[in-house]
């Protein structure tokens, strides 16, 4: 019985030559070309009995073979016919969307128009170019292009203007997914869309004006106003990113991946509460979070999760790893890529010999002069590296994640090292779940 064994070729001649072979199953294989005449002349004369079931490519006489080959033939002239008149019919609709994109620029924005809707304000480029005094200030820089600092007209706020740049390495899909979510999903830890601009071939995000700049730049000091962050508030700008992050993953049905969480996304008040950012690259999830969906792999070197990196299957564990990473920032105070020599060298590869010797001294922002709770920080760090761990199924969820930074940042407060004020925007929950004795590793 050699059935089902994925054999592949010719039915071997020495088989013929088996005086006491009286069954012969070969069903179920890849078995190919014509079997051979002793063993079909002993099958005819009862003398063995053979199963070639589940073999296309296997004649049991020539004339099968034949007839296989020209059937073969003709369904290559047509799918060679069929490719041809398909490769015609595209470049065809192609040439008439050209032409009528080009004479009504606007029409293929129509689409994106609907889906923002007319809650949000519809500024001309015109009006951009008036609310930024020419495009004068650029605030910040990203895949979709520049972003430049303005003054509504309607109220005399300040806002941030994302401008799609012809040379963007993100097109008008990732302006239209972004635009999408942001008049759908609301919550106090993501950036609110002001309003839009799409203006023949202008686009453009309208959005809240955030005076503290990205995280990045406040932790590497070239951010606009920027100062030494305490503890207290690094342990509150991490829960307020994660629990924006929570929202996304269990707030919203379906549920929406972020995709690109890192420091520069994250983006400050003055006071240092948190706005998500930068919506472009997010994925949702028709079904649990919790599960994988195939898709090409998009983000930023240094943040992105290794397990979606190798199989290009993504769920809500690939934005905790990124999480994690930004976590270790905030402690560190370091960028998530440390440049050494020619090399690009990962955050997490130089904190962990460190981590596993105990050195939290040599780890934590040594700006902060040691001004910080032992076991906050302890608490902190393990939490990260737990975010980063190899697989998805190690890592916590969001939920998990904002537990334990409110723990952490309750081990901060008890020791008296932050102002009363860090608890603004903050739900503490000391029910039976929180931790009181102090945290030992």
């Amino acid at each position: 019985d050699l059935s089902n064994n994925n054999l592949n070729g010719n039915i071997p001649n020495f088989l013929t030559n088996l005086p006491n072979l009286i069954v012969l199953n070969l069903s179920g294989n890849n078995l190919n070309g014509l079997v051979p005449e002793k063993l079909r002349q002993k099958s005819s004369d009862q003398g063995l009995k053979m199963d070639l079931e589940r073999n296309p490519d296997l004649c049991y006489n020539s004339d099968d073979c034949e007839k296989s080959r020209s059937s073969n033939t003709k369904m290559i002239i047509i799918a060679v016919v069929c490719s041809v008149i398909a490769a015609a019919l595209v470049t065809f609709l192609f040439v008439v969307w050209k032409i009528r994109r080009n004479s009504n620029p606007n029409k293929s924005s129509l689409l994106v128009v609907s889906s923002i809707g007319s809650t949000n304000k519809q500024f001309t480029y015109h009006d951009l170019v008036a609310m930024t005094s020419n495009f004068d200030k650029i605030i910040g820089k990203g895949g979709f292009g520049n972003v430049y600092h303005g003054i509504d007209p309607r109220n005399g706020s300040q806002v941030a203007i994302k401008m799609l740049s012809s040379t963007s390495t993100q097109g008008s899909k990732e302006f239209q997914m972004e635009a999408n979510l942001l008049t759908r999903i609301h919550h106090k830890n993501l950036v609110s869309l002001v309003g839009y601009c799409i203006d023949k071939d202008h686009l453009a995000l309208v959005y809240e004006y955030m005076e503290g700049g990205s995280l990045k730049n406040q932790l590497s000091g070239r951010g606009r106003n920027s100062k030494i962050i305490s503890w207290g508030n690094r342990m509150r700008i991490a829960l307020e990113a994660a629990q924006g992050l929570e929202y996304m993953h269990r707030g919203c049905n379906p549920a929406i991946v972020h995709r690109d969480v890192k420091s520069d996304n994250i983006l400050l008040s003055r006071d240092f509460e948190v706005k998500i950012a930068d919506f472009g690259l997010s994925k949702i999830f028709e079904k649990d979070p919790k599960s994988c969906m195939s898709t090409i792999v998009m983000g930023t070197f240094g943040y992105i999760d290794p397990e979606y990196y190798g199989t290009q299957m993504l769920n809500e564990k690939s934005d905790v790893y990124s999480f994690g990473v930004v976590l270790l920032e905030l402690i560190t105070g370091q960028p998530a890529i440390i440049h050494q020599m020619d090399e690009r060298i990962p955050l997490a590869k130089l904190v962990e010999p460190k981590f596993e010797t105990g050195e939290i001294d040599k780890i934590v922002d040594p700006k902060l002069n040691n001004d910080f709770d032992i076991n906050s920080a302890w608490k902190a760090l393990e939490l990260a590296f737990e975010c980063i761990l190899p697989t998805s199924i190690q890592r916590p969820l969001m939920f998990d994640v904002v537990k334990q930074l409110k723990e952490c940042l309750e081990f901060e407060t008890s020791q008296g090292n932050t102002s009363r004020d860090i608890f603004q925007s903050i739900d503490i929950d000391h029910g039976s779940d929180s931790i009181t004795a102090p945290y030992t590793r």
